[in-house]
């Protein structure tokens, strides 16, 4: 199910703070940032190198599964505490 982020602001930003969301990495650069895609939102998801969990130089690759929580900025939505899923 998608989840629209045009409902009241107050709901969204609870709901955001607390789930954790999966989704692709679709674009990571070499400068550390890059994007995110979730079928769970409606649009691309921000990420940067330092909002990675991990040691040592965090980089992220495309194609990669991950999990995260959401930030919304001014500028839009953020992945936040991200870690990638080991698939089997």
């Amino acid at each position: 199910m998608m989840m629209s982020l045009k409902n009241d602001v107050d709901d969204v930003d609870k709901i955001l703070k607390k789930r954790r969301y999966r989704g692709t990495v679709r674009w990571f650069g070499e400068d550390g940032w890059g994007f995110v895609a979730s079928p769970d939102v409606d649009s691309e998801v921000y990420v940067r190198h330092s909002d990675i969990i991990g040691e040592g130089y965090r980089t992220l690759v495309m194609g990669e599964k991950v999990e995260f929580r959401l930030l919304r900025t001014p500028k839009g939505l953020m992945a936040k505490e991200v870690v990638v899923v080991m698939e089997k």
